[in-house]
């Protein structure tokens, strides 16, 4: 990909989802306030198109993976406005101008950054006119405590609800499903939450960032789905279309 987050090829992307009879979306990066230097998080949305147009098909989908900040909401307005995406996920990969990871939870207490994420992700989503918004536990892969529902779930509440008004749905990330039966059930009590304000349909992302990650713990995700009620999709040109893969 054109961003610095994966070296996975797209040719090999294609070829093992192709193998797993599975589609692809190709979501390289914009994260406009990622605290390192330009161009790192920012893909040439010129190159990017040059590139991948060609590659488009069915199965092959060019999205777009939005960083989204106060800062930026302007600068991603003109992006979505102005190119010609199949998918927009947005995402919250920095608070208070730094990235969320390891070094900020030893900076500040764990709970003030789990709540401030989450009211956070509820102001750009109302902000912005994206399709999904990805991997709502981006926190949790910094610190070994789960982000719990029942701690907050003003919070998760008013953000759920801002993604049903908005008509945006809300990412299974499947990243992390395996990682033990704390972790699923955890997830999957948000998800509950997200359909009981409202929420009905989820995209699915593997989150590859290698070729081995392509459709990881999707058999998990369809049993996730069976028992959260909600119904798979993705987007081709901004449209939503109901996942056949899982048959639910």
């Amino acid at each position: 990909t054109m961003s610095v987050d994966s070296d996975l090829e797209v040719s090999d992307a294609i070829r093992i989802a192709k193998e797993k009879n599975i589609g692809i979306v190709i979501t390289d990066h914009m994260d406009w306030d990622f605290p390192v230097p330009y161009p790192d998080f920012r893909v040439d949305l010129d190159a990017f198109f040059k590139e991948y147009t060609n590659l488009r098909s069915d199965t092959v989908l060019l999205g777009i993976e939005l960083g989204m900040t106060k800062n930026s909401i302007e600068k991603n307005r003109s992006i979505i406005e102005e190119n010609d995406f199949d998918f927009v996920l947005g995402s919250v990969h920095v608070l208070y101008g730094k990235e969320v990871d390891e070094e900020l939870f030893r900076e500040l207490d764990e709970a003030d950054v789990y709540r401030d994420y989450l009211v956070t992700c509820s102001q750009l989503v109302n902000e912005l006119n994206i399709d999904s918004f990805a991997h709502i536990d981006y926190p949790l892969r910094s610190t070994s405590k789960e982000l719990k529902y029942e701690d907050y779930k003003t919070e998760f509440d008013t953000f759920f609800e801002t993604l049903v008004t908005q008509g945006i749905c809300l990412e299974l990330n499947t990243s992390r499903l395996s990682e033990g039966e704390e972790v699923y059930n955890n997830m999957l009590i948000i998800y509950r939450a997200y359909k009981e304000k409202g929420g009905q349909y989820v995209t699915i992302g593997s989150d590859a960032h290698e070729p081995e990650e392509i459709g990881d713990n999707f058999d998990i995700a369809k049993n996730f789905l069976a028992q959260s009620d909600l119904i798979p999709v993705h987007f081709e040109k901004r449209k939503m279309v109901i996942d056949s893969f899982f048959n639910l």
